[in-house]
């Protein structure tokens, strides 16, 4: 089976869920600050499901926030602390993460991030996890309006490293903000089936991708790919 890498000239990752196991530890850290507020369960639940379910994102200063709003400024600096240390040692490179990175750069294919995260978390954790070395662009929102699947991010990408799209493969975890956007600019398209965001959200029909790999260890050579094989006309099971 043809690798989704063959051909390409530069590959672009999303970070969270793609290469970095984000959330599982982002489950156990809110779980435990939904139980640090208050030992009373409505309230121990509320939190949980607002920032599981509801805001959905890793920032520490969104998470603070929102605590502060529930429990006052003074308790939630620390819990907001509490929670980047729990954050921080549990978030971990996926299998193959790192031996993929290596692959790439040594078949000189050059390698950008994508992100919606905040500019110092996600560089925290890339540095953390030991693969910031790897990437000649990482591309962060400036603004809301700038955040995926909005195309700007991964516009300023493809300047950065100078490549068309056409010659472009795009891995990521999300549908709509990753495998959309992605291949509405008409690069090659890898859906990571794995996180808590990986399944279609929305009433709409979503766009296919070209592949659909279990995770990212898959795309290592000998390019076993066990996961669906999904091209934009159709589903292949199994294909081989």
């Amino acid at each position: 089976m043809k690798n989704p890498i063959d051909g390409m000239e530069a590959v672009l990752f999303d970070l969270d869920d793609t290469l970095l196991k984000v959330s599982a530890p982002f489950q156990k850290a809110i779980l435990e600050l939904a139980r640090a507020c208050s030992d009373d369960p409505v309230m121990q639940s509320e939190v949980y499901r607002f920032l599981w379910l509801e805001l959905g994102s890793t920032d520490p200063d969104k998470v603070e926030c929102y605590l502060a709003t529930k429990i006052g400024a003074e308790r939630a600096e620390p819990l907001g602390r509490r929670y980047i240390e729990m954050m921080s040692r549990g978030i971990v490179p996926y299998r193959g993460a790192r031996a993929l990175l290596r692959h790439l750069e040594n078949r000189s294919i050059p390698l950008g991030i994508v992100t919606n995260g905040a500019h110092d978390v996600q560089y925290g954790k890339m540095a953390r996890a030991g693969i910031l070395r790897h990437f000649l662009t990482i591309q962060v929102p400036d603004s809301k309006s700038d955040r995926k699947p909005s195309l700007p991010l991964f516009k300023r990408a493809l300047d950065d490293l100078d490549v068309d799209a056409g010659a472009t493969l795009f891995i990521g975890d999300k549908f709509d903000e990753d495998i959309e956007p992605a291949a509405s600019l008409g690069m090659r398209t890898v859906h990571v089936f794995q996180g808590r965001f990986c399944y279609h959200r929305g009433p709409r029909r979503p766009v296919l991708p070209d592949f659909i790999v279990e995770g990212v260890w898959e795309l290592l050579p000998p390019y076993r790919m066990s996961g669906l094989t999904r091209g934009r006309s159709g589903i292949l099971r199994g294909s081989a």
